[in-house]
C-alpha cells in the first residue's frame, strides 16, 4: 500500500443532477457527541509538558468503556494505540489510567502497536491485522514526529505526504478516525500558536485540529485552525498524579503516574477563582512595579515563568494592561477592575 504515502489521483466522475449527488451525502457518525466524527484525521496539538499521549489515553479509554468525555457523550468502540514515542512511559501511563478508573486491561478493546515502525513498509499488515479489531473506531499513532519518514516535518511536501498516509485507514469497514498528537509549530508555549508543524501542508490534510493547553493542573480540550464540524465549548480536564501498589520501580517503590480525568463542577469553579485571584494579585504588583520583568513577576505572584508570561498576554488581550514605553501600565478599566 505505498500509494497510501502519495497524493491520491483523480478522475473525473462525470456530470450529474443534484438530487443523485446530495443522494449520497452521509449524515455524521460522531465518536464523542458534537465533537468527534468518525472517518476523520485530525491533529491533537500541545507543547512538549502539556499531555498529548495523557490526554490521548484518556480518550482511548473513553472510546473503550463509552463513559463520557467531559460533558460528552461517547459511542462506545475499539482503539488501536500506536506507541512510537516513549513505548515504555505510555505502558505505565495506561497502567495508572487503568488502575485509576478501577479498569483490567484485559476487558477492554484497546489494542497497542509496540514502538516505532515505517507505514509506508508495513501499512498492509497494520490494515489487515486492524481490520480483526471489532468497532474499531480509533487509531491514535503517537506521536506525528516518530511516525514522520522524511528529513523535516516542516516541509509543505513531506507534511502533506505525511498527512495522507493515514487517510486509507479511515476508509476501513467502521470508519474509525485517526488522531494524531503531534508538536506546535513555535517552540516558545504560546496558547494563540497551538497549530501542528508542517507548514499549511500538513493542517490543509487535516479534519481538524484538537488543541491541549495547560495551566498547572487543569488541562484545557479545545481546537485552532481548522475544525470540520461544529464549534463547541473549551473542555475542561483534571491533571493528577495516582499512586498504587502495582505502580512501583524496579526497587518497590511507588511511582507515581500523571492520570486525565473529568473535572468536577466544584474544581472549576474554584480553579476559575483561583485564576481570578492571581490576575488580581498580578494587576497589583505590576501597578506598584512598572518595570518589572516576567520573572520577576513569577516570583512575586508564585507561579512559572510562562504561566506569568500568559497571565500579562491575557491581561492585554482583556484591555487591562498595556505596555508603553517598556513600562507595563494599567488602562482605565485595568484600575476600574482593580478597585472593584
Amino acid at each position: 500500500m505505498n500509494s497510501i504515502i502519495r497524493e491520491p489521483k483523480t478522475q473525473f466522475n462525470g456530470v450529474e443532477h443534484a438530487a443523485s449527488f446530495v443522494a449520497r451525502w452521509r449524515p455524521p457518525e460522531y465518536i464523542v457527541d458534537g465533537i468527534f466524527q468518525r472517518g476523520r484525521v485530525q491533529a491533537l496539538t500541545a507543547y512538549t509538558g502539556h499531555t498529548k499521549t495523557t490526554t490521548a489515553l484518556h480518550l482511548a479509554l473513553c472510546v473503550a468503556t463509552g463513559k463520557s468525555f467531559g460533558a460528552a457523550d461517547v459511542d462506545q468502540g475499539g482503539v488501536l494505540f500506536l506507541a512510537g514515542e516513549n513505548a515504555e512511559l505510555v505502558k505505565g501511563q495506561f497502567l495508572a489510567a487503568c488502575l485509576a478508573n478501577a479498569l483490567s486491561p484485559d476487558r477492554l478493546p484497546i489494542y497497542f502497536v509496540d514502538g516505532r515502525f515505517s507505514i509506508s513498509e508495513h501499512a498492509d499488515l497494520l490494515m489487515k491485522q486492524a481490520t480483526n479489531i471489532d468497532n474499531l473506531a480509533l487509531i491514535v499513532p503517537d506521536t506525528h514526529q516518530a511516525f514522520f519518514e522524511g528529513d523535516n516535518d516542516n516541509d509543505n511536501m513531506q507534511a502533506l505526504a505525511a498527512a495522507q498516509k493515514w487517510r486509507p485507514f479511515t476508509q476501513m469497514p467502521s470508519r474509525p478516525s485517526v488522531l494524531i498528537p503531534t508538536h506546535p509549530s513555535g517552540k516558545k508555549p504560546d496558547r494563540d500558536n497551538l497549530v501542528p508543524r508542517g507548514g499549511g501542508g500538513f493542517l490543509n490534510e487535516l479534519d481538524g485540529n484538537f488543541t491541549l493547553w495547560r495551566r498547572d493542573d487543569v488541562v484545557t480540550f479545545h481546537w485552532q485552525g481548522k475544525h470540520r464540524g461544529p464549534s463547541f465549548e473549551p473542555i475542561d480536564l483534571k491533571l493528577e498524579l495516582t499512586e498504587h501498589s502495582d505502580l512501583t520501580d524496579a526497587k518497590g517503590q511507588k511511582t507515581p503516574m500523571p492520570v486525565i480525568r473529568p473535572m468536577l463542577r466544584k474544581e472549576k469553579i474554584e480553579a476559575a477563582k483561583a485564576a481570578e485571584a492571581t490576575d488580581i494579585r498580578a494587576l497589583k504588583v505590576i501597578r506598584d512595579r512598572p518595570k518589572i520583568t516576567v520573572r520577576e513577576l513569577a516570583d512575586e505572584v508564585g507561579v512559572g515563568k510562562s504561566r506569568a508570561g500568559e497571565i500579562i498576554k491575557t491581561l492585554k488581550c482583556e484591555g487591562l494592561l498595556k505596555l508603553e514605553a517598556r513600562k507595563y501600565k494599567l488602562t482605565a478599566a485595568g484600575r476600574e477592575y482593580l478597585d472593584g
